[in-house]
């Protein structure tokens, strides 16, 4: 009997041999449950060993889990062959397998495992700089963190809002026009159990509208160098004018034909200073300038730039008049006004000397160390100025005789506020001070209506008070001697009982 059923079975195999053939396709995906994402790179094992078919074979899933293989040539007799599809969980430490058939092809087979893990998060984002000659082109800087420490950045897809994108991780781009555009980065993480993280940011991008401005300066009647050399250069300073406050943006030095200019410079108001170097040939005949022609920053003109750039914004340099030598020498230093009692330099500030007829005969900078001088001076009056754009300062007064050669101990305060000058207060009487300039006492000479009593004030310019004295009523002539204070410019104010302040007046010690 025995020998009956194995010939019966060799017939079988012999007959199933001699047959037609099918193909099989087996397919499937793994998943990590606990993660809830696809499985990449996981190893799936295939193999069938059935008297009738044997086959063994590995396949990997691919970035999206799946996995696939097509088996040919399986005997195709009516009988359903066998195949295990099997792969290992590393959580449970277990395999886990699935008995399939070929007669049910296509087969499809899902996984799920539970796979241990640093689970991390990842997170977009991205900073950018403009290019400063060219405000159209923005560098572009990826930002974006993984936490904790994982796998890097695998892909960067940025947006940049007008129709063009890039994989860059750090792009350049050039935008046609200026206007808003919204920046997206979009990026993606996979690890190897291929667990991704995807993560996306957005910023508004706004491209201001950029324009050039530009204009000669003139020396005299002519610009410098133009229409023939004249061997000097310039240096314009470009500040931006808004909200009570003046920013400096830009500094260019310029010769060739007499022509400053700044290229694109965003909408508003800004302020043009201009200046000769000191290796110029007409260096001391000419001063700092504010557009169009003004010696102080708060006398200059703001130029607005909206719609297209400006250029004829010409400058006409201040000139220096000439005068007569003398012995005698004005030095001081220009100091920080809020730093006293100490002592604080104010450096590179200009300073500009004024006659008696108030024309400008010579200017110069303070040094590192805030020190200025004025030498080879005849006798006279003069009046001192700081000009620091965008700071607030008060002039000074020096007076220069045979007993008072040299005033050489100055203070220019230089404040980062506006300082708001004691104003005239209507009063009918009349007040004198005889003389002024004075040496070691002034008289004041006082004709009003009787009142309880004055104060008299002398302020140094810093504002610091100098000198006081209570005037009692009844007397028209007050004798004033303020033997103590140094030489140079003092402010009289004088104020009624109710502190009024009825008369302010300038007086000069020498």
């Amino acid at each position: 009997m025995k020998k009956r059923l194995f010939f019966l079975l060799i017939f079988l195999i012999i007959l199933i041999s001699r047959g037609s053939s099918t193909t099989v396709l087996i397919q499937g995906q793994v998943i990590n449950d606990s993660l809830n994402h696809p499985v990449s790179g996981q190893v799936v094992y295939i193999f069938s060993d059935s008297i009738f078919f044997t086959y063994n074979r590995v396949v990997y899933t691919d970035n999206f889990g799946f996995f696939m293989d097509t088996i040919q040539n399986i005997p195709d007799s009516g009988i359903a062959i066998p195949f295990w599809v099997e792969t290992f969980d590393p959580c449970g430490n277990q395999w886990l397998d699935t008995m399939v058939y070929s007669v049910n092809s296509p087969i499809f087979v899902e996984f799920h495992l539970c796979i241990p893990q640093n689970v991390f998060t990842c997170q977009a984002s991205f900073s950018y700089e403009i290019d400063s000659l060219s405000p159209n082109t923005i560098y572009f800087f990826d930002k974006s963190t993984i936490n904790p420490a994982g796998p890097p950045i695998s892909t960067w897809y940025w947006d940049f809002g007008d129709g063009t994108s890039s994989t860059m991780q750090n792009p350049v781009h050039a935008f046609n026009s200026f206007g808003s555009y919204q920046v997206c980065l979009t990026i993606a993480i996979q690890d190897s159990s291929g667990f991704i993280c995807t993560d996306d940011t957005c910023e508004n991008l706004t491209l201001e509208p950029y324009f050039n401005l530009g204009g000669l300066v003139f020396a005299g009647n002519y610009p410098i160098n133009n229409p023939e050399p004249t061997g000097d250069t310039g240096v314009a300073y470009l500040y931006r004018v808004g909200g009570g406050d003046i920013f400096p943006v830009d500094t260019m030095s310029f010769h060739q034909y007499g022509y400053y200019w700044f290229a694109n410079i965003p909408e508003g108001d800004y302020l043009v200073k201009v200046h000769l170097t000191a290796a110029s040939s007409r260096y001391k005949e000419y001063a700092q300038t504010y557009f169009p022609a003004e010696g102080r920053w708060q006398d200059g003109e703001s130029i607005h730039l909206a719609d297209s750039g400006v250029f004829n914004a010409d400058i006409h340099l201040q000139p220096v008049s000439d005068t007569s030598s003398g012995n005698g020498k004005i030095a001081g230093m220009t100091i920080y006004g809020d730093s006293y009692p100490v002592i604080d330099p104010y450096p590179y500030a200009e300073v500009k000397l004024f006659n008696q007829a108030q024309h400008l005969i010579a200017y110069t900078f303070s040094g590192a160390g805030g020190y200025f001088e004025f030498t080879n001076l005849p006798f006279g009056l003069y009046q001192l100025q700081v000009d620091a754009t965008g700071m607030y300062t008060i002039p000074a007064t020096a007076y220069l005789d045979e007993m008072l050669v040299f005033a050489d101990s100055l203070r220019l305060p230089v404040f980062d506020r506006d300082i708001t000058a004691i104003g005239d207060r209507v009063f009918s009487g009349e007040i004198q001070v005889v003389p002024n300039p004075f040496r070691e006492s002034f008289t004041l000479r006082i004709s009003a209506p009787k009142i309880s009593r004055y104060t008299l004030h002398l302020y140094e310019p810093a504002g610091r008070l100098a000198y006081r004295r209570q005037l009692h009523p009844g007397m028209s002539d007050y004798q004033i001697e303020p033997s103590h204070l140094a030489p140079g410019f003092y402010l009289l104010v004088i104020s009624d009982e109710f502190n009024q302040v009825i008369f302010t007046g300038k007086v000069i010690k020498i």
